[in-house]
């Protein structure tokens, strides 16, 4: 075991990498503006960069797992990164920065679902909820590394500094998944010619994916995006500036707490999934809470907003970690859970484009943040929620 969670501690640093690369841009938006000649228009597309390449990547990254491997794709993954990063450090201009972007893109596509992935294979089905729980972290992680070291960076040394932290982060990360990673062996299978027909037939119908709940989960994890993405990570720091009248200094800290409690948590999540033998339940728990917690999330009282803040956590802890340790229960096969992976972060990916596209002219259009939380995320978050019950999942022995 202490084998396995050291080859497990590069792939997440792999994770934390790429999620910082998406991340590190946001702070220092009002720097990168006149830096590069972005506008207010354009400047989102440091962002929106990276969800394109996600969606563009996430089924030919299930599928070449079967053609490269995971540990070839990861290195692909790391080296993506760090040519990303080293292209943005000496960009002079927006276009070439974007260019940058979609590189340092193509490292989060590939290693969210190669990850999971690796993750599966390098940790024994009795402690999986635990490490995907802990894989989870590495978006929250890098989030957080975003928010606390590219403002200082940018001020200290200038904007560029930042980029040239990641390079080195995407370097030490890509070289220790080229010495540390390996997978364990797999476990001798009885000779062909000693199995009977039907013992072959049964072994081939248990390694059959269970396609119909692994597209219940993918509906269930794109309501939870669609709620996510838009309803809270992009819009909730401007509905409690506009509603609220919070600075956007307490607004951003508002928003960035659940990421916290998301890392102390979800490992929690992981290991409680281990004890119930079941992730289901996790899922449609979530879900349910979202949806009770809707009628308080946009009321206009600071409060309630917090008590929505600090609820909402749980969720975000407990459902992500969920969904990535049940996928490979029902997809049963590496190469089939690379596909599901992939399935699952092109949901995740769809939601918050479609999401964020829309919740903007929507919450115009009908004049209130209340209303368009019930009349618009609400009845996404049920469709989910129902989906979530319909997933079979067989039970593990603790």
């Amino acid at each position: 075991m202490k084998r396995r969670w050291l080859v497990f501690m590069p792939v997440l640093l792999m994770g934390v990498c790429a999620a910082t690369n998406m991340t590190k841009a946001s702070p220092i938006f009002l720097t990168l503006i006149p830096a590069l000649g972005f506008s207010e228009y354009t400047i989102g597309w440091m962002v929106s960069g990276f969800s394109i390449m996600s969606l563009a990547l996430a089924f030919p990254a299930g599928w070449l797992i079967r053609k490269l491997g995971v540990r070839r794709l990861l290195l692909i993954s790391g080296c993506a990164g760090i040519i990303g990063s080293i292209l943005g450090a000496l960009a002079t201009d927006a276009s070439f920065m974007l260019f940058s972007r979609f590189i340092e893109g193509t490292s989060l596509g590939i290693v969210v679902v190669v990850g999971s992935v690796a993750v599966d294979l390098i940790m024994p089905s009795k402690i999986r909820g635990l490490a995907m729980g802990i894989w989870v972290c590495f978006f929250p992680a890098g989030v957080i590394i975003s928010m606390l070291v590219a403002p200082t960076l940018s001020n200290t040394f200038g904007w560029a500094s930042v980029w040239w932290f990641t390079t080195v982060l995407g370097l030490l990360a890509t070289v220790l998944i080229l010495v540390l990673y390996a997978e364990p062996k797999k476990q001798e299978e009885p000779a062909v010619q000693e199995l009977s027909e039907a013992q072959h037939s049964q072994q081939r119908a248990f390694l059959q994916p269970d396609f119909l709940s692994i597209f219940f989960v993918c509906i269930a994890h794109f309501a939870w995006n669609f709620f996510w993405g838009a309803g809270f990570s992009s819009f909730y720091p401007t509905y409690l500036q506009d509603a609220l009248l919070l600075s956007n200094t307490t607004a951003g800290l508002m928003v960035a707490v659940p990421n916290f409690i998301i890392i102390a948590l979800s490992p929690l999540a992981g290991r409680l999934t281990d004890y119930l033998g079941s992730c289901k339940w996790l899922i449609a728990a979530s879900l349910l809470e979202v949806i009770i917690l809707l009628f308080i999330a946009f009321s206009g009282i600071l409060p309630l907003a917090w008590m929505f803040i600090l609820a909402v956590s749980l969720a975000a802890s407990a459902l992500p970690t969920a969904v990535f340790a049940i996928m490979p229960k029902l997809a049963k096969t590496p190469e089939a859970t690379g596909i599901a992976m992939g399935a699952i972060v092109f949901c995740a990916h769809s939601a918050i484009l479609i999401g964020t596209g829309i919740f903007g002219s929507l919450k115009a259009a009908l004049g209130g943040w209340q209303e368009t939380a019930l009349f618009f995320l609400m009845p996404v978050v049920v469709i989910g929620f129902v989906f979530s019950l319909l997933i079979k999942e067989k039970r593990t022995k603790r």
